[in-house]
Protein backbone atom coordinates (compact mmCIF):
# COMPACT_ATOMS: atom_id res chain seq x y z
CA UNK A 1 0.00 0.00 0.00
CA UNK A 2 1.22 3.71 -1.00
CA UNK A 3 2.06 6.26 1.18
CA UNK A 4 0.10 8.92 0.32
CA UNK A 5 1.96 11.50 2.40
CA UNK A 6 4.64 11.06 0.06
CA UNK A 7 3.29 11.85 -3.08
CA UNK A 8 1.77 15.14 -1.77
CA UNK A 9 -1.27 14.85 -0.40
CA UNK A 10 -2.73 16.40 2.38
CA UNK A 11 -3.08 15.37 5.53
CA UNK A 12 -6.69 14.18 5.61
CA UNK A 13 -6.53 12.47 2.84
CA UNK A 14 -3.33 10.28 3.43
CA UNK A 15 -4.72 9.83 7.10
CA UNK A 16 -7.83 8.52 5.68
CA UNK A 17 -6.19 6.14 3.10
CA UNK A 18 -3.62 5.33 6.22
CA UNK A 19 -6.48 4.20 8.29
CA UNK A 20 -7.90 2.17 5.74
CA UNK A 21 -4.83 0.11 4.75
CA UNK A 22 -4.58 -0.60 8.75
CA UNK A 23 -8.53 -1.66 8.77
CA UNK A 24 -7.75 -4.00 5.06
CA UNK A 25 -4.75 -5.65 7.45
CA UNK A 26 -7.33 -7.21 9.44
CA UNK A 27 -8.25 -10.37 7.55
CA UNK A 28 -10.03 -14.10 7.38
CA UNK A 29 -9.62 -16.15 4.63
CA UNK A 30 -12.11 -19.08 3.99
CA UNK A 31 -14.10 -20.87 1.22
CA UNK A 32 -16.98 -18.77 -0.39
CA UNK A 33 -19.75 -20.32 -2.25
CA UNK A 34 -19.79 -18.32 -5.76
CA UNK A 35 -23.49 -17.93 -4.89
CA UNK A 36 -22.78 -15.82 -1.84
CA UNK A 37 -20.39 -13.41 -3.99
CA UNK A 38 -21.59 -10.28 -5.57
CA UNK A 39 -19.80 -8.16 -7.99
CA UNK A 40 -19.31 -4.52 -6.94
CA UNK A 41 -21.41 -2.09 -8.17
CA UNK A 42 -18.44 0.40 -8.83
CA UNK A 43 -16.08 -2.17 -10.57
CA UNK A 44 -14.74 -0.67 -13.78
CA UNK A 45 -13.24 -3.50 -14.97
CA UNK A 46 -14.01 -5.58 -18.26
CA UNK A 47 -14.78 -9.18 -17.33
CA UNK A 48 -15.65 -10.15 -20.73
CA UNK A 49 -11.92 -10.89 -21.34
CA UNK A 50 -10.99 -13.93 -19.27
CA UNK A 51 -9.04 -16.09 -22.18
CA UNK A 52 -6.08 -15.52 -20.36
CA UNK A 53 -6.87 -16.31 -17.08
CA UNK A 54 -9.08 -19.64 -17.87
CA UNK A 55 -5.96 -21.09 -19.55
CA UNK A 56 -3.54 -20.48 -16.45
CA UNK A 57 -6.57 -22.01 -14.15
CA UNK A 58 -6.92 -24.88 -16.58
CA UNK A 59 -3.01 -25.54 -16.89
CA UNK A 60 -2.61 -24.54 -12.79
CA UNK A 61 -6.02 -24.18 -10.47
CA UNK A 62 -6.83 -21.15 -8.87
CA UNK A 63 -3.78 -19.55 -7.65
CA UNK A 64 -4.81 -16.34 -6.77
CA UNK A 65 -7.24 -15.62 -3.74
CA UNK A 66 -10.41 -13.69 -4.83
CA UNK A 67 -10.28 -10.24 -2.28
CA UNK A 68 -13.70 -10.05 -0.75
CA UNK A 69 -15.69 -7.60 2.12
CA UNK A 70 -17.99 -8.10 4.08
CA UNK A 71 -19.19 -4.36 4.61
CA UNK A 72 -22.41 -3.53 4.95
CA UNK A 73 -23.64 -6.74 3.43
CA UNK A 74 -26.22 -9.63 4.55
CA UNK A 75 -24.90 -12.18 6.79
CA UNK A 76 -23.10 -14.67 4.66
CA UNK A 77 -22.84 -12.39 1.54
CA UNK A 78 -19.48 -10.96 0.50
CA UNK A 79 -19.08 -8.27 -2.09
CA UNK A 80 -15.74 -8.97 -4.31
CA UNK A 81 -13.19 -6.02 -4.19
CA UNK A 82 -10.31 -7.69 -6.41
CA UNK A 83 -11.14 -10.79 -8.35
CA UNK A 84 -14.37 -10.24 -10.88
CA UNK A 85 -12.50 -11.77 -13.73
CA UNK A 86 -10.98 -14.52 -11.70
CA UNK A 87 -14.19 -15.31 -10.46
CA UNK A 88 -15.90 -15.49 -14.07
CA UNK A 89 -12.82 -17.48 -15.14
CA UNK A 90 -13.00 -19.79 -12.47
CA UNK A 91 -17.01 -20.40 -13.43
CA UNK A 92 -15.80 -21.23 -16.93
CA UNK A 93 -13.77 -24.36 -15.60
CA UNK A 94 -16.04 -25.22 -13.30
CA UNK A 95 -15.09 -23.57 -10.13
CA UNK A 96 -18.18 -22.68 -7.93
CA UNK A 97 -16.14 -22.46 -4.48
CA UNK A 98 -13.30 -19.91 -4.04
CA UNK A 99 -10.98 -19.50 -1.53
CA UNK A 100 -11.11 -15.72 -0.49
CA UNK A 101 -9.57 -12.96 2.00
CA UNK A 102 -12.09 -11.30 3.91
CA UNK A 103 -11.61 -7.51 4.70
CA UNK A 104 -13.05 -5.41 6.88
CA UNK A 105 -13.68 -2.18 6.42
CA UNK A 106 -16.10 0.70 8.36
CA UNK A 107 -16.81 3.24 5.46
CA UNK A 108 -17.62 3.07 1.80
CA UNK A 109 -14.55 5.35 0.87
CA UNK A 110 -12.24 2.99 2.41
CA UNK A 111 -13.71 0.00 0.38
CA UNK A 112 -13.86 2.20 -2.83
CA UNK A 113 -9.94 3.03 -2.41
CA UNK A 114 -8.71 -0.19 -1.48
CA UNK A 115 -10.75 -1.90 -4.57
CA UNK A 116 -8.93 1.16 -6.75
CA UNK A 117 -5.67 0.14 -5.50
CA UNK A 118 -6.19 -3.49 -5.22
CA UNK A 119 -6.73 -4.03 -9.09
CA UNK A 120 -4.45 -0.62 -9.79
CA UNK A 121 -1.45 -2.78 -11.63
CA UNK A 122 -3.23 -6.13 -12.24
CA UNK A 123 -3.28 -6.65 -16.18
CA UNK A 124 -4.58 -8.08 -19.12
CA UNK A 125 -3.33 -8.63 -22.81
CA UNK A 126 -6.48 -9.04 -23.61
CA UNK A 127 -7.64 -5.13 -23.17
CA UNK A 128 -5.24 -2.54 -24.07
CA UNK A 129 -7.17 0.31 -22.39
CA UNK A 130 -7.13 -1.13 -18.62
CA UNK A 131 -5.02 1.42 -17.85
CA UNK A 132 -7.11 4.31 -19.24
CA UNK A 133 -10.17 3.04 -18.11
CA UNK A 134 -8.61 2.94 -14.47
CA UNK A 135 -7.17 6.47 -14.64
CA UNK A 136 -10.66 7.60 -14.46
CA UNK A 137 -11.77 5.57 -12.00
CA UNK A 138 -8.58 6.97 -9.99
CA UNK A 139 -9.33 10.27 -10.88
CA UNK A 140 -13.03 10.45 -10.09
CA UNK A 141 -12.40 9.37 -6.29
CA UNK A 142 -9.43 11.42 -5.79
CA UNK A 143 -11.95 14.24 -6.73
CA UNK A 144 -15.07 12.96 -4.71
CA UNK A 145 -12.17 12.56 -1.78
CA UNK A 146 -11.42 16.29 -1.54
CA UNK A 147 -8.07 15.54 -2.83
CA UNK A 148 -6.05 18.60 -2.61
CA UNK A 149 -2.55 18.15 -4.35
CA UNK A 150 -1.92 17.24 -7.84
CA UNK A 151 -4.28 14.60 -8.91
CA UNK A 152 -1.83 14.03 -12.29
CA UNK A 153 1.11 12.39 -9.89
CA UNK A 154 -1.26 10.80 -7.67
CA UNK A 155 -3.23 9.12 -10.34
CA UNK A 156 0.24 8.09 -11.98
CA UNK A 157 1.93 6.66 -8.62
CA UNK A 158 -1.89 4.76 -7.87
CA UNK A 159 -1.48 3.06 -11.08
CA UNK A 160 2.75 2.32 -10.72
CA UNK A 161 3.05 4.51 -14.06
CA UNK A 162 5.57 7.57 -14.80
CA UNK A 163 2.88 10.97 -15.06
CA UNK A 164 4.07 10.56 -18.70
CA UNK A 165 2.53 7.07 -19.28
CA UNK A 166 -0.42 7.76 -17.29
CA UNK A 167 -0.78 11.06 -19.60
CA UNK A 168 -0.95 9.19 -22.62
CA UNK A 169 -3.56 6.28 -21.36
CA UNK A 170 -5.35 9.59 -20.22
CA UNK A 171 -5.75 10.79 -23.46
CA UNK A 172 -6.89 7.69 -25.18
CA UNK A 173 -10.39 8.49 -22.52
CA UNK A 174 -10.64 11.51 -24.81
CA UNK A 175 -11.07 9.70 -28.12
CA UNK A 176 -14.39 7.75 -29.26
CA UNK A 177 -15.36 4.00 -28.44
CA UNK A 178 -15.22 2.97 -32.05
CA UNK A 179 -11.84 3.97 -32.88
CA UNK A 180 -11.20 1.81 -29.16
CA UNK A 181 -12.94 -0.97 -31.35
CA UNK A 182 -10.41 -0.69 -33.87
CA UNK A 183 -7.55 -0.52 -31.87
CA UNK A 184 -8.52 -3.72 -30.18
CA UNK A 185 -9.57 -5.29 -33.39
CA UNK A 186 -5.46 -4.63 -34.25
CA UNK A 187 -6.86 -2.57 -37.38
CA UNK A 188 -4.46 0.58 -35.85
CA UNK A 189 -2.35 1.18 -32.92
CA UNK A 190 -2.82 3.02 -29.69
CA UNK A 191 -0.28 5.09 -30.11
CA UNK A 192 -1.56 6.16 -33.58
CA UNK A 193 -4.49 7.82 -32.97
CA UNK A 194 -3.57 9.52 -29.69
CA UNK A 195 -3.46 12.90 -31.71
CA UNK A 196 -7.06 12.32 -32.69
CA UNK A 197 -7.94 13.33 -28.77
CA UNK A 198 -7.38 17.32 -29.70
CA UNK A 199 -10.16 16.92 -32.15
CA UNK A 200 -13.93 17.48 -31.05
CA UNK A 201 -16.13 14.12 -31.07
CA UNK A 202 -18.10 15.10 -34.39
CA UNK A 203 -14.46 15.51 -36.36
CA UNK A 204 -13.16 12.48 -34.82
CA UNK A 205 -16.52 10.59 -36.21
CA UNK A 206 -15.05 12.03 -39.61
CA UNK A 207 -11.53 10.89 -39.00
CA UNK A 208 -13.35 7.48 -38.32
CA UNK A 209 -14.59 7.51 -41.92
CA UNK A 210 -11.63 8.39 -43.75
CA UNK A 211 -9.75 5.66 -41.47
CA UNK A 212 -12.35 3.41 -42.70
CA UNK A 213 -11.94 4.36 -46.17
CA UNK A 214 -7.91 4.08 -46.00
CA UNK A 215 -8.46 0.08 -44.94
CA UNK A 216 -11.36 -0.35 -47.94
CA UNK A 217 -8.64 0.91 -50.39
CA UNK A 218 -6.09 -1.80 -48.89
CA UNK A 219 -3.83 0.68 -46.66
CA UNK A 220 -2.61 -0.36 -43.52
CA UNK A 221 -3.08 1.90 -40.39
CA UNK A 222 0.41 2.61 -39.59
CA UNK A 223 1.78 5.48 -37.55
CA UNK A 224 2.71 7.24 -40.84
CA UNK A 225 -0.34 6.42 -42.46
CA UNK A 226 -2.23 7.78 -39.31
CA UNK A 227 0.34 11.02 -39.27
CA UNK A 228 -0.61 11.52 -42.28
CA UNK A 229 -4.27 11.01 -42.36
CA UNK A 230 -5.09 13.36 -39.50
CA UNK A 231 -2.63 15.83 -41.25
CA UNK A 232 -4.64 15.78 -44.26
CA UNK A 233 -8.22 16.17 -42.07
CA UNK A 234 -6.74 19.45 -40.68
CA UNK A 235 -6.27 20.63 -43.81
CA UNK A 236 -9.32 20.83 -45.17
CA UNK A 237 -9.87 17.53 -46.90
CA UNK A 238 -12.45 15.15 -45.89
CA UNK A 239 -11.31 11.99 -47.65
CA UNK A 240 -8.91 9.56 -48.36
CA UNK A 241 -8.94 10.11 -52.01
CA UNK A 242 -8.67 14.00 -51.14
CA UNK A 243 -5.68 12.92 -48.97
CA UNK A 244 -3.81 10.96 -51.23
CA UNK A 245 -3.89 13.58 -53.42
CA UNK A 246 -2.68 16.29 -50.78
CA UNK A 247 0.19 13.83 -50.62
CA UNK A 248 1.25 13.30 -54.11
CA UNK A 249 0.72 17.19 -54.71
CA UNK A 250 2.91 18.13 -51.73
CA UNK A 251 5.27 15.43 -52.57
CA UNK A 252 5.84 13.72 -49.44
CA UNK A 253 4.92 10.36 -49.65
CA UNK A 254 1.75 8.41 -47.41
CA UNK A 255 4.73 5.69 -46.26
CA UNK A 256 7.60 8.43 -46.31
CA UNK A 257 10.38 8.45 -43.35
CA UNK A 258 11.94 11.82 -42.00
CA UNK A 259 15.44 12.72 -42.24
CA UNK A 260 15.76 13.53 -38.48
CA UNK A 261 19.19 15.96 -39.39
CA UNK A 262 17.35 18.58 -41.83
CA UNK A 263 13.79 17.51 -41.23
CA UNK A 264 12.91 16.27 -45.11
CA UNK A 265 10.20 13.44 -46.10
CA UNK A 266 12.18 10.73 -47.82
CA UNK A 267 10.48 8.54 -49.68
CA UNK A 268 11.87 4.96 -48.40
CA UNK A 269 12.37 2.97 -52.45
CA UNK A 270 15.03 6.23 -52.10
CA UNK A 271 16.28 5.80 -49.06
CA UNK A 272 16.67 1.53 -50.12
CA UNK A 273 18.63 3.29 -53.50
CA UNK A 274 20.46 5.12 -51.34
CA UNK A 275 21.69 2.72 -49.21
CA UNK A 276 22.74 0.19 -51.88
CA UNK A 277 25.09 2.77 -53.28
CA UNK A 278 26.50 3.14 -49.80
CA UNK A 279 27.13 -0.64 -49.77
CA UNK A 280 28.68 -0.40 -52.99
CA UNK A 281 32.32 -0.79 -53.07
CA UNK A 282 33.26 3.21 -53.97
CA UNK A 283 36.33 1.76 -56.39
CA UNK A 284 34.10 -0.20 -58.53
CA UNK A 285 31.62 2.54 -59.20
CA UNK A 286 31.12 2.65 -62.99
CA UNK A 287 31.96 5.95 -65.02
CA UNK A 288 28.56 6.15 -65.81
CA UNK A 289 27.77 6.53 -62.37
CA UNK A 290 30.74 9.03 -61.54
CA UNK A 291 29.24 11.07 -65.09
CA UNK A 292 25.72 11.18 -63.64
CA UNK A 293 27.17 12.45 -60.35
CA UNK A 294 28.92 15.22 -61.88
CA UNK A 295 26.07 16.25 -64.07
CA UNK A 296 23.59 16.00 -61.40
CA UNK A 297 25.92 18.86 -59.53
CA UNK A 298 26.73 20.80 -62.51
CA UNK A 299 22.51 21.44 -62.86
CA UNK A 300 22.12 22.27 -59.70
CA UNK A 301 24.88 25.07 -60.19
CA UNK A 302 23.16 25.99 -62.78
CA UNK A 303 19.53 26.21 -61.04
CA UNK A 304 19.75 27.68 -57.81
CA UNK A 305 16.73 28.06 -56.03
CA UNK A 306 14.72 31.36 -56.29
CA UNK A 307 14.21 33.13 -52.80
CA UNK A 308 10.28 31.70 -53.05
CA UNK A 309 11.33 28.41 -53.64
CA UNK A 310 13.70 28.71 -50.43
CA UNK A 311 10.85 29.85 -48.30
CA UNK A 312 8.52 27.02 -50.41
CA UNK A 313 11.18 24.62 -49.26
CA UNK A 314 11.86 26.25 -45.57
CA UNK A 315 7.95 25.79 -45.20
CA UNK A 316 7.67 22.21 -45.79
CA UNK A 317 10.81 21.20 -43.92
CA UNK A 318 8.97 22.96 -41.20
CA UNK A 319 6.21 20.52 -41.31
CA UNK A 320 8.13 17.80 -41.28
CA UNK A 321 9.85 18.32 -37.94
CA UNK A 322 6.57 19.45 -36.92
CA UNK A 323 5.59 15.86 -37.74
CA UNK A 324 8.47 13.45 -36.49
CA UNK A 325 7.77 16.15 -33.07
CA UNK A 326 4.48 14.60 -32.93
CA UNK A 327 5.60 11.46 -33.64
CA UNK A 328 8.36 11.01 -31.19
CA UNK A 329 6.61 12.63 -28.08
CA UNK A 330 3.87 9.51 -28.57
CA UNK A 331 6.57 7.71 -27.50
CA UNK A 332 8.13 6.98 -24.07
CA UNK A 333 11.12 9.12 -23.19
CA UNK A 334 13.10 9.63 -20.84
CA UNK A 335 15.79 12.52 -19.44
CA UNK A 336 18.97 11.52 -17.34
CA UNK A 337 18.61 14.27 -14.40
CA UNK A 338 16.22 16.64 -13.19
CA UNK A 339 18.59 19.36 -14.66
CA UNK A 340 17.97 18.20 -17.91
CA UNK A 341 14.32 17.68 -17.40
CA UNK A 342 13.76 21.38 -16.56
CA UNK A 343 15.75 22.45 -19.34
CA UNK A 344 13.66 20.97 -21.54
CA UNK A 345 10.39 21.80 -19.98
CA UNK A 346 11.92 25.38 -20.04
CA UNK A 347 12.77 24.90 -24.30
CA UNK A 348 8.66 23.20 -24.69
CA UNK A 349 7.24 26.75 -23.12
CA UNK A 350 9.32 28.89 -25.25
CA UNK A 351 8.50 26.36 -28.23
CA UNK A 352 4.49 26.45 -27.50
CA UNK A 353 4.94 30.50 -27.35
CA UNK A 354 6.60 30.55 -30.86
CA UNK A 355 4.21 28.06 -32.22
CA UNK A 356 1.19 30.29 -31.10
CA UNK A 357 2.72 33.12 -32.31
CA UNK A 358 3.11 31.50 -35.56
CA UNK A 359 -0.34 30.18 -35.82
CA UNK A 360 -1.20 33.79 -35.58
CA UNK A 361 0.87 35.16 -38.55
CA UNK A 362 -0.48 32.21 -40.51
CA UNK A 363 -3.98 32.94 -39.86
CA UNK A 364 -3.63 36.67 -40.74
CA UNK A 365 -1.36 35.58 -43.92
CA UNK A 366 -4.48 33.14 -45.35
CA UNK A 367 -7.55 34.88 -43.54
CA UNK A 368 -8.35 32.19 -41.37
CA UNK A 369 -8.81 34.06 -37.97
CA UNK A 370 -11.89 31.40 -37.15
CA UNK A 371 -9.54 28.54 -37.48
CA UNK A 372 -6.90 30.07 -35.07
CA UNK A 373 -9.53 31.21 -32.84
CA UNK A 374 -11.01 27.38 -32.85
CA UNK A 375 -7.14 26.05 -32.43
CA UNK A 376 -6.95 28.41 -29.56
CA UNK A 377 -9.88 26.92 -27.66
CA UNK A 378 -8.85 23.59 -27.90
CA UNK A 379 -4.99 24.61 -26.46
CA UNK A 380 -6.88 26.89 -23.66
CA UNK A 381 -9.39 23.61 -22.83
CA UNK A 382 -6.37 21.76 -22.25
CA UNK A 383 -4.27 24.14 -20.58
CA UNK A 384 -6.85 24.42 -18.29
CA UNK A 385 -6.94 20.64 -17.42
CA UNK A 386 -3.54 20.88 -15.35
CA UNK A 387 -4.16 24.59 -13.81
Amino acid sequence: MAKFDKAGVNKSFGEVSKKAAEKATVITIQNINTENLLDNPENGEDVSMIEDLELSMRENGFTDPIEVTDFEQEAGKYMILSGHRRRQAGLKVGITVFPCIVRHFQTKNEVKNYMLLSNAQRDSAKDPFLFSKRYKLHEQYLMESGFKGKVREEVAKRLGLSVQQADRYNMMNKIILPVWDMVKEEKVGMSSVQPMASHSIEEQKEILVIMEEALRSGMTLTRDTMKKLIDGYRHGKRTWDEITSLSRDSELPLNGAINPEIGEMKDPAEERDRNDEVRRDPIEATEEDANECEEEREHEKKLPLTEEEKQIKRGKDIMAVLHKLDTTLSEIYKFEDKESGLGMLDTMGSTVSVLIDEMKNLSEEFGAGEDFNEKCSVIKGIIEQYI
